[in-house]
């Protein structure tokens, strides 16, 4: 990590895990943050990103 940390950063975790991006179509597609817990992966954290027809911009919906 960087320290002090940067300004955008909200959350830190000392773990490993990975990711992974669904996209379901084109115009929405989900992002999960798997945490490696010992021998199981664990949802951490997730959001989905949705694209209006028309706009040239994402908006995200964090569950």
């Amino acid at each position: 990590f960087m320290d002090p940390k940067p300004e955008w950063s909200v959350f830190r975790e000392a773990s490993f895990g990975h990711g992974l991006l669904q996209v379901e179509n084109d115009t929405h597609a989900g992002w999960t943050w798997h945490r490696n817990d010992y021998d199981e992966s664990v949802v951490a954290d997730r959001v989905w990103l949705t694209r209006s027809w028309g706009l040239n911009q994402c908006t995200a919906n964090v569950h």
